[in-house]
């Protein structure tokens, strides 16, 4: 099987975009490496926001990748799992009606972010993916995640992101974010959180893909424990880390937020306001 380097922005190659990710590279690198192979078992222990784990899939390649960052595992996992459309709303249907009291976060910025009714639908299905998983659980992640933030639509009905204006790949700094919304008068639009997520199951399941045989697991691929989890590989596609990165979360907050990160998200919100506190004194 070859692909036509052409065709990858077509379905049902979309659902290598469904969540925006730092130092991603070109899903055109991994297939016209394989393009060259009869059949491989592919392996990425910086796997990423999982594309070269993707390319294998459509290959019908077996796919295997190790990522430390809890984002990067939920995205790859999302791009190779086997569900269809039916099943995510299904999913979103029981995160929805998920019994439980969720805590609803309730500073400027979030109030500024969210609208107060989407935070709280937010919240409960952040609840329900925390406690369950399956197939449709992994692709309602995913979608949910690659849409927690990005531009605001002038019609609610083409909304495609749940939050005020944001950029789409990165979390912003809450002060900054705030600074901006309020010079701008920006608020957050209610937004149907089932149509969001129907529109993007419909962009990025709804085509038939191979089912494959795969593994993401997190950790770190320096460990020979991690290593020690995987069958035989052969084929090895992969970008390393950049020299010196200790960690995305700064840029990811609200995504590391959404996936249960809440202690880390309050420290990282203290830091925040105790700099702008300094800077302030410091100007006056």
């Amino acid at each position: 099987m070859t692909f036509n380097i052409k065709d990858l922005n077509k379905s049902p190659w979309l659902l290598n975009k469904i969540c925006p990710y730092f130092t991603m590279f070109p899903i055109q690198y991994p297939v016209q490496i394989l393009n060259n192979i009869k059949d491989a078992i592919v392996f990425d222990p910086f796997c990423g926001r999982g594309t070269a784990l993707f390319a294998a899939r459509m290959f019908g390649f077996k796919a295997y990748g190790i990522d430390s960052n809890p984002i990067a595992v939920a995205v790859s996992k999302a791009k190779l799992t086997d569900t269809t459309v039916n099943d995510i709303m299904r999913a979103l249907d029981r995160a929805l009606d998920f019994d439980c009291i969720s805590e609803i976060p309730n500073s400027e910025f979030w109030q500024k972010a969210y609208n107060a009714e989407v935070l709280a639908q937010i919240c409960k299905i952040r609840s329900y993916l925390i406690n369950y998983d399956g197939l449709g659980e992994h692709a309602l992640r995913g979608i949910i995640l690659g849409a927690l933030h990005g531009s605001k639509t002038k019609k609610l009905e083409n909304a495609s992101y749940l939050g005020n204006q944001m950029p789409r790949t990165y979390a912003p700094k809450p002060a900054y974010a705030l600074r901006y919304w309020n010079r701008h008068g920006l608020l957050p639009d209610y937004v149907d959180i089932r149509n969001i997520v129907k529109k993007r199951a419909l962009r990025y399941y709804n085509s038939n893909m191979a089912v494959v045989q795969n593994q993401v697991i997190y950790g770190d691929s320096r460990k020979a424990d991690c290593l020690q989890q995987l069958s035989k590989v052969s084929v090895i596609i992969t970008s390393p880390p950049y020299y010196g990165m200790q960690t995305y979360y700064t840029d990811q907050w609200i995504r590391n937020w959404f996936l249960g990160a809440l202690i880390i998200l309050q420290m990282y919100l203290i830091i925040n306001f105790v700099i702008v506190l300094l800077k302030t004194s410091h100007l006056n």
